[in-house]
Protein backbone atom coordinates (compact mmCIF):
# COMPACT_ATOMS: atom_id res chain seq x y z
CA UNK A 1 0.00 0.00 0.00
CA UNK A 2 1.16 3.42 -0.64
CA UNK A 3 1.16 6.06 1.36
CA UNK A 4 2.29 9.62 1.48
CA UNK A 5 2.80 10.03 5.10
CA UNK A 6 0.76 12.91 7.53
CA UNK A 7 -2.47 10.66 8.68
CA UNK A 8 0.54 8.65 11.92
CA UNK A 9 0.28 11.25 13.78
CA UNK A 10 -2.83 13.03 13.69
CA UNK A 11 -4.13 9.12 14.58
CA UNK A 12 -1.30 9.18 17.34
CA UNK A 13 -2.65 12.93 18.35
CA UNK A 14 -6.16 11.25 18.36
CA UNK A 15 -5.04 8.10 20.55
CA UNK A 16 -3.28 10.42 22.89
CA UNK A 17 -6.89 12.49 23.32
CA UNK A 18 -8.70 9.55 24.12
CA UNK A 19 -6.01 8.66 26.69
CA UNK A 20 -5.80 12.44 28.42
CA UNK A 21 -7.07 15.21 26.42
CA UNK A 22 -5.18 17.76 28.32
CA UNK A 23 -2.05 16.04 27.17
CA UNK A 24 -3.50 16.31 23.33
CA UNK A 25 -4.34 19.73 24.43
CA UNK A 26 -1.09 20.79 25.61
CA UNK A 27 0.74 19.03 22.55
CA UNK A 28 -1.25 21.31 20.55
CA UNK A 29 -0.30 24.42 21.89
CA UNK A 30 2.75 23.81 22.34
CA UNK A 31 3.72 22.51 18.97
CA UNK A 32 1.33 25.38 17.51
CA UNK A 33 3.41 28.43 19.42
CA UNK A 34 6.73 27.03 18.78
CA UNK A 35 5.95 26.35 15.00
CA UNK A 36 4.71 29.75 14.80
CA UNK A 37 7.77 31.01 16.51
CA UNK A 38 10.23 28.92 14.48
CA UNK A 39 7.85 27.95 11.23
CA UNK A 40 9.52 24.60 12.15
CA UNK A 41 6.32 22.47 11.64
CA UNK A 42 7.70 19.16 12.05
CA UNK A 43 10.88 19.70 14.09
CA UNK A 44 8.62 21.66 16.61
CA UNK A 45 5.80 19.03 16.77
CA UNK A 46 9.21 16.39 17.33
CA UNK A 47 10.21 18.66 20.08
CA UNK A 48 6.86 18.67 21.80
CA UNK A 49 6.70 15.21 21.93
CA UNK A 50 9.51 14.69 24.12
CA UNK A 51 8.02 16.64 26.75
CA UNK A 52 4.93 13.98 26.63
CA UNK A 53 6.47 11.88 29.28
CA UNK A 54 7.06 14.83 31.42
CA UNK A 55 3.91 16.68 30.80
CA UNK A 56 1.99 13.58 31.88
CA UNK A 57 3.66 12.99 35.12
CA UNK A 58 3.03 16.95 35.81
CA UNK A 59 -0.53 16.39 34.93
CA UNK A 60 -0.02 13.27 37.83
CA UNK A 61 0.10 10.04 35.70
CA UNK A 62 1.72 7.20 36.90
CA UNK A 63 5.66 6.48 36.27
CA UNK A 64 4.04 3.25 34.53
CA UNK A 65 1.96 5.63 31.84
CA UNK A 66 4.69 8.09 31.65
CA UNK A 67 7.34 5.22 30.78
CA UNK A 68 4.71 3.59 28.41
CA UNK A 69 4.18 7.18 26.49
CA UNK A 70 8.19 7.68 26.51
CA UNK A 71 8.30 4.16 24.27
CA UNK A 72 5.33 5.78 22.05
CA UNK A 73 7.82 9.01 21.37
CA UNK A 74 10.59 7.02 20.65
CA UNK A 75 8.84 5.02 18.18
CA UNK A 76 7.64 8.03 16.55
CA UNK A 77 10.81 9.88 16.78
CA UNK A 78 12.36 6.51 15.00
CA UNK A 79 9.57 6.25 12.37
CA UNK A 80 9.83 10.08 11.52
CA UNK A 81 14.02 10.53 11.86
CA UNK A 82 13.75 10.85 8.05
CA UNK A 83 11.57 13.89 8.08
CA UNK A 84 13.07 15.16 10.92
CA UNK A 85 16.73 15.21 9.19
CA UNK A 86 15.15 16.76 6.25
CA UNK A 87 13.70 19.92 8.51
CA UNK A 88 17.08 19.96 10.34
CA UNK A 89 18.76 20.70 6.89
CA UNK A 90 16.38 22.71 6.02
CA UNK A 91 16.46 24.93 8.53
CA UNK A 92 16.89 29.02 7.64
CA UNK A 93 20.16 29.47 7.45
CA UNK A 94 21.58 26.02 6.51
CA UNK A 95 23.27 25.40 3.35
Amino acid sequence: VYSRGGNGLAAGLDALAAYDWRLSALVLVFAGGLALLTSQTTLSLMAVLLTVPFQALILERTLAEAIGLALAVIVIIVAHKTNIAKAWQARPGQE
